[in-house]
C-alpha cells in the first residue's frame, strides 16, 4: 500500500540550537537511507516553503504509523499520511468494480 507523508515544522524546530537541528538532520539522512535501501520509502521532496513530502510502500497503516515514531523529526513536525493508489492499481480496481457491476445489473 502506497501512502503520502507530508510534514510541515513545528514551532519546537525553530528553537533548537542550530547544531541539534544539524544533528537530527543527520539522523534523518540515516533514517531515509534505511528504509530507501529497504524499499520502504520511494522518495522524499522538500518544499521551498518548508513542507516536506515523501512516498512510502508499506503493508499497512499500523507499519506507517510505527515507522514514523521512530522518525528523527518525530515531535519537530507535524506528519500527515494518506494512502494512495498507483495507476495500475486503480486499473485493477476499476475493472473489479466494472466485474461486479455486470454480474448485479444482469439480474
Amino acid at each position: 500500500m502506497n501512502f503520502l507523508l507530508t510534514s510541515r515544522y513545528k514551532d519546537s524546530w525553530f528553537t533548537l540550537p542550530s547544531a541539534k537541528r544539524m544533528e537530527v538532520v543527520d539522523d534523518t539522512v540515516a533514517f531515509h537511507k534505511k528504509y530507501y535501501d529497504a524499499k520502504k520509502l520511494k522518495d522524499t521532496y522538500t518544499f521551498a516553503d518548508g513542507r516536506l513530502m515523501s512516498i512510502w510502500n508499506l503493508a499497512s497503516f499500523e507499519e506507517m504509523i510505527s515507522i514514523m515514531s521512530e522518525h528523527p523529526y518525530y515531535g519537530f513536525v507535524d506528519f500527515e499520511a494518506d494512502p494512495f493508489l498507483d495507476h495500475q492499481e486503480v486499473v485493477k480496481a476499476i475493472s473489479k468494480f466494472r466485474e461486479a457491476s455486470k454480474k448485479t445489473t444482469k439480474k
